[in-house]
């Protein structure tokens, strides 16, 4: 991570893993925030044995803990990390601010975001952060790794993912959305 943030920071970007920036007087907050393995799944050791199974996500096969490391992140890191996010954002979104709040994450904070909650492994894609959004009350949530676009609202808080998805798939990305 630490390397990330210096290529980033030559680069003039800022890299929000579990961190803030304010610009004018929005503020933002970002991160990842993987899955906690709770929606969808018939317990929390299923979730994260079939997530890393042969047909499970790709992610556990392909990311790596370190530049030279053999070692594939495991999902007990990875609820771990989602946990630590979680935490983050709570103690983030709980503290006054002036303007609007975004928050910008990787992964989906609810699993109506999920263009169909019976597909494959959806324990992997969206974890339910309802009771998170309606405490800390943010105005915008931005999200992505659904392959297919979704506008809500929940509380006081619109969510939105608009991913142009892969070649080969149909997202409904729309080019011209802008919030």
């Amino acid at each position: 991570m630490s390397r990330g943030r210096d290529i980033a920071a030559r680069l003039g970007i800022r890299l929000l893993m579990d961190d803030a920036v304010l610009i004018g007087d929005t503020r933002f907050v970002g991160s990842i925030l993987w899955t906690d393995f709770r929606f969808g799944s018939f317990s929390l050791s299923h979730a994260r044995r079939t997530a890393q199974e042969r047909f499970g996500m790709a992610d556990y096969r392909r990311i790596r803990t370190g530049p030279s490391s053999r070692h594939q992140i495991e999902p007990g890191e990875v609820l771990g990390l989602h946990q630590r996010t979680r935490a983050f954002l709570e103690a983030t979104l709980s503290e006054p601010h002036p303007g609007p709040t975004v928050v910008v994450t990787h992964h989906a904070p609810l699993p109506n975001s999920l263009p169909d909650p019976h597909t494959d492994l959806p324990w992997c894609y969206a974890s339910d952060l309802r009771d998170l959004i309606y405490a800390g009350g943010p105005d915008l949530w931005v999200h992505g790794h659904i392959c297919a676009t979704a506008d809500q609202t929940v509380g006081p808080t619109r969510i939105v993912c608009n991913p142009r998805g892969h070649a080969e798939e149909t997202s409904g990305f729309d080019g011209s959305l802008i919030i």
